[in-house]
């Protein structure tokens, strides 16, 4: 066994989970549950494939879906879901907490994890120290898609972040990681019609007349359904978390900060000095604030928001983008009901129509950064639309998936834009300052 893997294998013992007192369960305070259980079943049937008809014109065969009964949840309370006691917004040690209350779940987790990435963080190791990491870059970096894909989705995201990250990674390991693929198969449409249930309070017919058997499409988080609203006749996008999305990952963003201190411990100890240029990048704040904004993307109603806040603020300034409006009263925090809209994603669109759009979407980013001080925090080309048909009318671009937002601090504001400034004039040494003033770049960055 090599010294990593033995130093590796030493703290496998230490990061067990104790467990806590569990915590009391709070009394009901509001209707709307996250969950219900297996009582539903008969009723949905019946309800479902008696009159509710598809978009494609079928009926919905919701007899043919299989049964599924997901674990109750949880309610809302202020800031935090009383149940089970998972916070609303990121918080690692209330993660924890909650955690510690299934420490066998938890556990097993970390061994399935461990299991999986010793073997390779001691092959990298081993490269690292024969002096042939750099040629061996590469492979490696395609065996680590492997892992991620096969922990889930939590750790296919982090993938894609660290994808992007020129800083951290050569050329050769981002593409392999930019192979990473967040797509799922969907779950089962008699699941999501439970949940849509759940989240509205009433039955699914009580408020839209139609809606597609199966979704338009699916993702790691939720999926999407195409249904027309009973009271207007208006066509909406129902987006749909997965039953089992808050377990999974407030459970693998545990783990992951685990894993992030335990691995950044065990090779600093390891590598010792070698190592001494990679202090210059917070790995472990990056994973932290990384982690703080997927956790965000749980919750629905805060997406609503932000879009509505996007869609006042960007229509109110410019015709060349369109955000679509959100129906409120109908989105929860599992829930999004927004308008639908005709179009092209901008990754199916001719390179002509990229070079236009590209013009559009470089002014808009540029008002969010100049105007808002908050921008789309992921603009990758599935959530770019090219509109068409009658939606064309709105605007050449729409913007969609609001879920990840970034802000910027009052204190950097001016900084960032002398930065676009400089970008502009190709100043590449004042941009560099800026780039150090932002905390992009350590402040022992070679300066020309």
């Amino acid at each position: 066994m090599s010294h990593l893997s033995e130093a590796l294998l030493s703290g496998f013992g230490s990061m067990g989970v104790h467990p806590l007192p569990p915590h009391q369960q709070s009394r009901r305070l509001k209707s709307r549950t996250l969950c219900s259980g297996r009582t539903q079943h008969s009723r949905l049937r019946a309800n479902y494939a008696g009159d509710l008809r598809g978009l494609t014109g079928s009926k919905v065969q919701v007899s043919r879906a299989r049964r599924y009964s997901p674990p109750c949840v949880a309610t809302i309370q202020g800031e935090y879901l009383t149940l089970q006691h998972l916070p609303r917004r990121y918080d690692h040690k209330a993660l924890e907490a909650y955690w510690s209350t299934r420490s066998q779940e938890l556990n097993s987790r970390w061994g399935t994890f461990l299991q999986l990435t010793i073997p390779h963080i001691a092959k990298v190791g081993t490269s690292f120290s024969m002096g042939n990491l750099e040629r061996e870059e590469v492979a490696l970096a395609g065996e680590l898609v492997g892992i991620l894909t096969s922990l889930g989705p939590t750790f296919v995201k982090l993938g894609q972040l660290i994808s992007s990250r020129a800083d951290l990674i050569s050329p050769g390991v981002a593409e392999e990681l930019g192979k990473l693929q967040s797509d799922v198969a969907p779950f089962s449409s008699l699941a999501a019609y439970e949940v849509i249930e759940e989240e509205l309070g009433v039955p699914l017919t009580d408020v839209f007349s139609e809606i597609t058997p199966s979704p338009v499409a699916a993702a790691s988080l939720a999926q999407v359904y195409k249904a027309r609203l009973r009271s207007t006749g208006q066509l909406v996008a129902v987006k749909v978390q997965r039953p089992d999305a808050l377990n999974t990952i407030s459970r693998d963003l545990c783990i992951l900060k685990r894993g992030v201190d335990y691995y950044l411990g065990t090779i600093q100890m390891v590598a010792g000095g070698t190592m001494a240029s990679a202090a210059d990048t917070d790995m472990a704040g990056l994973v932290e604030a990384w982690a703080a904004g997927f956790y965000d993307e749980l919750d629905f109603e805060l997406e609503g928001q932000r879009q509505t806040h996007f869609r006042q603020e960007l229509l109110a300034n410019t015709s060349r983008c369109y955000v679509p409006e959100v129906f409120q009263e109908y989105s929860s925090r599992r829930m999004l009901v927004s308008e639908w809209v005709d179009g092209v994603r901008l990754a199916n669109c001719t390179p002509e129509d990229i070079q236009q759009l590209t013009e559009v979407g470089a002014e808009v980013f540029l008002f969010q950064l100049l105007h808002m001080a908050s921008f789309h925090g992921d603009p990758h080309p599935g959530n770019l639309l090219q509109l068409t048909g009658a939606d064309a009318a709105k605007g050449p671009l729409c913007l969609i998936d609001f879920g990840l937002v970034a802000n910027i601090p009052l204190e950097d504001r001016a900084t960032v834009a002398c930065a676009i400034v400089h970008l502009a004039d190709c100043n590449w040494p004042m941009l560099l300052e800026a780039f150090i003033d932002l905390k992009i770049l350590p402040t022992n960055t070679d300066r020309p």
